[in-house]
């Protein structure tokens, strides 16, 4: 069965929902934002968006939109390898992608924690792919990861996509896309791939922006006050 093209914003939510110590209101990962609607951007100083070039051409966010936009879609290798990967059946290539995403979105992750760092205070920044569940997926684990979340958290918050997509959206299981089949929890791979070249969240971190100062920073804006 065929699903229709959910609507805009539809998984659209603070990042800190399942990790308290995480300031609320201060980061949120969504699927799409763009609109025309500039009002729908009111209350988020800075937005990320993920998407590719392409995406970004099918549906743009408007020239007079509010909010300071920044784009940084995920790095694509055009070698043999690549190509090959492409030929794979869906879930293996999903399986493929998400093993590599600790690279091809290690500038994603640097701009928006160099980004962070530089947010008034009450303010807050948002970032976003085309569904708000793959790339936007890694990047959540990695700022999760960063506040100290464990696998767990990071893992239920990744597959809350699902369910939004049956219960925000009234979509029974036969009209759930292979992408966000629930239960099977794609993020693994990536953070398996990141903890096994890198040794921690943290350490990916200081490695996607140079500085160990810069991650001390984004630590302390993202932390709850006790």
């Amino acid at each position: 069965m065929q699903h229709s093209d959910p609507p805009y914003r539809w998984n659209f939510r603070d990042l800190s929902f399942f990790w308290p110590t995480m300031k609320p209101q201060t980061l949120y990962r969504s699927s799409n934002l763009a609109t025309d609607d500039v009002n729908a951007y009111q209350g988020l100083k800075l937005i990320v968006d993920l998407r590719s070039e392409k995406e970004v051409q099918k549906a743009p966010h408007p020239e007079n939109m509010p909010t300071q936009l920044y784009h940084a879609p995920m790095l694509v290798e055009h070698d043999q390898s690549k190509i090959d990967v492409l030929r794979l059946p869906k879930i293996e290539f999903l399986f493929q992608r998400y093993k590599t995403y600790p690279e091809t979105l290690k500038n994603s992750v640097a701009l928006i924690l160099k980004n962070i760092v530089l947010l008034p205070a009450g303010e807050a920044c948002a970032f976003h792919c085309t569904h708000g569940k793959d790339r936007t997926g890694f990047v959540s684990s990695v700022l999760l990861g960063l506040l100290g979340a464990p696998r767990d958290a990071i893992v239920t918050d990744y597959l809350h996509s699902a369910d939004i997509w049956r219960t925000k959206l009234n979509r029974d299981e036969s009209e759930t896309p292979y992408f966000l089949t629930n239960g099977v929890p794609f993020i693994d791979v990536s953070i398996d791939a990141l903890l096994e070249e890198y040794g921690s969240f943290r350490e990916y971190a200081v490695s996607c922006v140079g500085s160990s100062d810069v991650i001390e920073r984004v630590e302390i804006v993202l932390k709850t006050e006790l």
